[in-house]
């Protein structure tokens, strides 16, 4: 009830990947999202800077993206938004 939801658009950044969890198929890729901002002073677009989702689908869902989604295509992508962090060589944790 309480879970942060998100809506993002943007192009398939990666090939997908596919893995089995348990009796899951999940497919992973990653989604960039470039905002663009219209500057009234050089009445132009501006992009800003690209932002990127790691994005994991599960089950049938999982399948779709597999058979349907190639590197380059455009996507809306609906769902929970987890934050992580990982420790890298050097031993820092990165968010």
């Amino acid at each position: 009830m309480y879970e942060t939801t998100v809506t993002l658009q943007g192009y398939v950044g990666t090939d997908l990947t596919s893995r089995v969890a348990g009796e899951s198929v999940l497919a992973s890729f990653r989604v960039a999202c470039t905002p663009r901002r219209y500057q009234r002073k050089t009445e132009s677009w501006v992009d800003g800077p690209t932002q990127w989702y790691s994005v994991t689908a599960w089950r049938a869902l999982a399948d779709n993206c597999l058979r349907s989604l190639h590197r380059g295509d455009p996507v809306v992508v609906h769902g929970r938004l987890t934050v992580g962090s990982y420790v890298n060589r050097d031993g820092i944790e990165v968010n």
